[in-house]
């Protein structure tokens, strides 16, 4: 990552031999043929799909901005689209080219149930886009959902659906929910495919309010605020339990959750501490923001790998084994070749964190995983602690 602006950032991958590699965070495939930097960001649609665009062309991914020092040696490019084509190909999906002549449109050179692909690209910025052929009620695509925990004293619960669309969880999670400290809460995704345009509501559950009903399933360029539900209680059990149906059949679920109290920062107050005097209500304070940072056990993966990072650093063993785990996905060869380098484990550790400033939280949780895998016995011990 080489600058950081108000919702995008702008990664550089240097590849110094042929491969195929993918971008954990934009998940972009890059096809090499040789040694080449490769610079990238999420561009905007809104700046550069014009109206006249908008009547003929739905957009059907994000919009990518590449550049590279070298094109001859990118054999190809694989972009992300989040249609549902159920296996089949769809001659109606292009790639749209913004150059300074405005609009380009390029048949790709294969399609695939999550990218699109180009051979011996030329680069600028390049997104997926479905002619209007296909009818938008017959429109199925791949989405996602977000929830956060609001920072407020009280449970309240923010829960996006949107296009699996990496710009778009980009931004929510930088622009709307990070910049006002809320809480990520990682859940399963969703398994099938979703209607665009359709509406979707979560079943109501005992003692939480939802507002607004329900959320229409649309796309949103990621500069826009996107929309959520909010969920708020005063009195959290320990465990609630979320339901998404289809307002167009109710009968079935197309996604569930568990929401457990571990899995939340306990900073919610009682409904009775207002009644308390000062003395009780500045201890309760206090127990909360010990049980914020305390038992690891209660911190998510993404956390437990930046609050424990000295002890990762100084008692991880089979580091090999954990960067075997991120080779090729999260880690570039360069990157691979250059921690296998370093003499000791904690000087791999040390520099394993280096590259890890660009990482999100969910790339962080790979290495987690990869640790409890690999170090069952010091997670154990540093979970107790």
């Amino acid at each position: 990552m080489i600058r950081d602006s108000k919702w995008d950032k702008i990664y550089r991958l240097k590849f110094t031999k042929a491969g195929s590699f993918r971008c954990c965070v934009t998940d972009l495939i890059f096809d090499v043929k040789a040694a080449v930097t490769l610079t990238y960001y999420f561009d905007s649609w809104s700046q550069h799909f014009k109206e006249e665009h908008r009547e003929k062309w739905d957009i059907a991914g994000p919009l990518l901005n590449i550049q590279a020092d070298s094109e001859e040696a990118v054999a190809a490019v694989h972009f992300p689209h989040f249609l549902c084509l159920e296996g089949k190909g769809c001659s109606e999906l292009y790639l749209a080219h913004f150059v300074e002549e405005g609009m380009t449109l390029q048949k790709p050179d294969s399609v695939g149930p999550n990218h699109v692909m180009l051979k011996n690209p030329t680069f600028s910025s390049w997104g997926a886009v479905l002619e209007m052929l296909w009818l938008k009620w017959e429109k199925r695509i791949h989405a996602m959902v977000l929830l956060y925990q609001a920072d407020c004293t009280v449970l309240k619960l923010n829960f996006y659906l949107l296009p699996n669309d990496a710009s778009l969880r980009q931004a929510v999670n930088r622009q709307e929910e990070l910049e006002n400290k809320s809480n990520k809460i990682q859940k399963p995704g969703i398994m099938k495919a979703l209607m665009i345009g359709s509406h979707f509501y979560l079943e109501n559950m005992t003692g939480v309010t939802i507002c607004p009903q329900k959320l229409k399933l649309e796309y949103r360029p990621p500069e826009t605020q996107q929309q959520y539900l909010e969920l708020f209680t005063r009195d959290m059990k320990d465990e609630l339990k979320l339901s998404l149906k289809d307002e167009n059949n109710e009968k079935e679920i197309v996604w569930e959750a568990f929401i457990r109290k571990e899995e939340l920062k306990f900073t919610i107050s009682h409904p009775l501490e207002d009644e308390k005097d000062s003395t009780d209500a500045g201890a309760c304070r206090q127990t909360h923001k010990t049980m914020e940072a305390g038992t690891s056990s209660k911190i998510s993966g993404y956390r437990f790998i930046d609050y424990y990072r000295e002890e990762l650093i100084q008692r991880a063993a089979s580091v090999e084994q954990v960067l075997d785990r991120l080779y090729g996905t999260f880690l570039t060869n360069e990157q691979y070749q250059n921690i296998c380098a370093k003499e000791t484990n904690p000087k791999k550790m040390r520099e394993l964190y280096k590259i890890m400033t660009s990482w999100d939280p969910s790339c962080k949780n790979k290495l987690y995983d990869a640790l409890k895998d690999t170090n069952p016995y010091l997670i154990k011990d540093l979970e107790g602690k």
